[in-house]
């Protein structure tokens, strides 16, 4: 669901292919497992088999639809739909469950393990790029944010005010990358990658250095 919920969040970012195909294709895997939770008998006593259902179907709508001319908006409102039958799911038997403090600390460490490797990444990047290794780059720079995008899924609020908030946007940003396309424009486009790369190593480094300073307090 965590996915599902990330790939809906850009779909304006990735309406062209090769992405188009790929988040389609996870939204109709999606509607696999919700249909196979919703067999299982903790969703029938829980209540929750006609919700998974129908948010299952609304997953398929979007993953089976017949992709035309014009039928921008008839993705875009199927999309909306299929994620806000999702969120709602989330919100009302997901977020509610507190984290234990064994996890919360293995979260902590995954932000900062995430931190090393992209400023590693960072200080690589141009001669990543002089190198030609450009896919390379972004690949690795949207895994990262794709790792963040999936802690801040999670009920992290006791982290601190505004940690959540603070990954999404790094996560985005960073996972996103991977989509930008190259361009003859004299090395403008991959500069912007290198200095976008740069700036969320930044980022994520204030980020980690407030998580310190709370807990050290």
């Amino acid at each position: 669901m965590g996915d599902t919920l990330i790939y809906a969040d850009q779909v304006h970012e990735r309406n062209v292919n090769p992405w188009l195909d790929q988040w389609r294709s996870a939204f109709g895997y999606a509607a696999e497992e919700l249909r196979e939770l919703a067999a299982h008998e903790i969703a029938v006593e829980d209540q929750l088999e006609d919700e998974l259902r129908d948010a299952a179907n609304a997953l398929d709508s979007v993953a089976n639809l017949r992709l035309s001319l014009g039928c921008g908006p008839q993705l875009d409102s199927l999309t909306d739909e299929a994620k806000e039958k999702l969120q709602s799911i989330k919100v009302r038997k997901l977020d509610s469950i507190s984290l234990s403090q064994d996890s919360l600390i293995y979260i902590q460490d995954s932000i900062f393990s995430t931190g090393r490797k992209l400023r590693d990444l960072a200080d690589r990047a141009h001669d990543l790029i002089e190198s030609g290794r450009i896919e390379e780059l972004q690949e690795n720079a949207s895994e990262y944010g794709h790792n963040l995008l999936r802690i801040a899924k999670y009920n992290i609020d006791s982290l601190g005010d505004n940690v959540k908030e603070n990954l999404i946007s790094v996560g985005r940003s960073l996972h996103l990358i991977e989509t930008i396309t190259i361009y003859m424009d004299g090395g403008a486009s991959l500069r912007a990658i290198q200095e976008r790369v740069e700036k969320s190593a930044d980022d994520l480094e204030q980020i980690i250095n407030n998580l310190k300073s709370d807990a050290e307090s």
